[in-house]
């Protein structure tokens, strides 16, 4: 129903993720660009899915498609089956004759995936708040990973408070409380998803989930980014690594418990650019190591090469959380990694891959 309904407002709406399927001009949706969501079927029958709609519409302004589907509770596996996968007749055939491979379910029901899967959609994204094998009573990760590995899609799962109320979790010092966080952090994570972002919630004095707006946005964002990631030539992709300092001012820059570290980055490097991603590639793990820890290190009196130096006022408009930090540390930009009243960024830029130095955080003994 949703494919037919949007069919008809996209020209309108001028979303950008669809394509013609034929010369005939039929509308479809593509998959690059389109979302998978699995819903709470009693948030549908019951009309109380606004925090559902709010989500969707801050998916759409962001230029992607959404195909919603209903969840059975017990069992994902077979809304995705369904919805965001297509196999069709030719890699069916294909499957027969290949004997295909089969997946435990725990309805005695068996689906099947196979290298032939042509996949609809670009991420899952769970709003129901259970495991992805077992619903509410039980969670199967061991079926729920070999399902999804199969895919090979990005799987995410939101969080929608429903044993607590908007309020108390902002008012709570320790946010989501045990049972959300076992039920809609924990479990789906040992599943495989990320990304456990609240997005709506039943307000103090509401009866049924209101979306939580500004947060709806930020989600839609970050699948926006992470489908500009999925879908961009790797030469274009800009990386970043960090290496390990602690104890600070130790000479620790990265040794990790006696590990030879930057041994291991210059590997790194050197595999990335066989992968078709952009790196300058130092000569040779010792060059890498006197570019790391020597350059601008000595003019700015930091403990590595300084990057990038940043003011005051680019700090406070990248961080949202400043007034909370200050509140704890002190005014920005502090006394450690910073010059001049700049905060200094410690690290080298070879090319699209930037490999930065952990920020010293205290003093060796305090």
């Amino acid at each position: 129903g949703y494919r037919r309904w949007y069919s008809k407002r996209s020209f309108k709406s001028q979303v950008s993720s669809f394509k013609l399927e034929d010369q005939t001009g039929t509308l479809g949706l593509e998959p690059e660009s389109t979302i998978g969501l699995l819903l709470m079927r009693p948030q549908i029958v019951s009309n109380t899915h606004k925090h559902y709609d709010g989500l969707i519409r801050a998916i759409e302004a962001e230029g992607l498609s959404v195909i919603p589907a209903i969840s059975t509770l017990m069992d994902n596996r077979q809304a995705c089956e369904r919805f965001f996968v297509d196999r069709g007749e030719a890699r069916e055939g294909r499957r027969q004759k290949a004997g295909g491979r089969k997946q435990r379910a725990t309805d005695n029901r068996e689906l099947i995936t196979d290298k032939n899967t042509r996949s609809r959609v670009s991420q899952i994204v769970s709003l129901t708040g259970f495991s992805f094998v077992g619903g509410p009573a039980m969670n199967d990760s061991d079926a729920a990973a070999e399902y999804l590995t199969g895919l090979n899609i990005p799987y995410r799962s939101l969080v929608s408070l429903d044993t607590q109320t908007i309020d108390s979790w902002r008012e709570s010092p320790t946010g989501l409380n045990p049972v959300q966080t076992g039920m809609q952090v924990a479990i789906p994570e040992i599943d495989g998803a990320t990304e456990p972002f609240v997005f709506g919630g039943i307000p103090e004095r509401g009866v049924e989930p209101a979306p939580l707006w500004v947060r709806c946005q930020r989600v839609a964002r970050r699948l926006k980014r992470w489908q500009r990631l999925q879908t961009s030539p790797r030469s274009e992709i800009k990386l970043a690594l960090v290496v390990y300092c602690f104890p600070p001012n130790k000479g620790n820059i990265g040794t990790a418990a006696d590990l030879d570290v930057l041994a291991s980055v210059w590997e790194v490097l050197k595999s990335l650019q066989n992968e078709g991603y952009r790196v300058r590639i130092p000569e040779s793990v010792d060059a890498l190591r006197a570019m790391l820890l020597g350059g601008y290190a000595e003019v700015a009196g930091a403990t590595a090469n300084v990057a990038y130096r940043m003011d005051v006022d680019e700090y406070a408009r990248l961080c949202p959380f400043i007034g909370d930090i200050e509140a704890e540390w002190g005014p920005a930009p502090g006394a450690i990694n910073s010059a001049g009243g700049e905060l200094l960024i410690q690290g080298i830029q070879l090319d699209n891959v930037f490999i930065g130095v952990q920020p010293t955080f205290g003093y060796e003994g305090d």
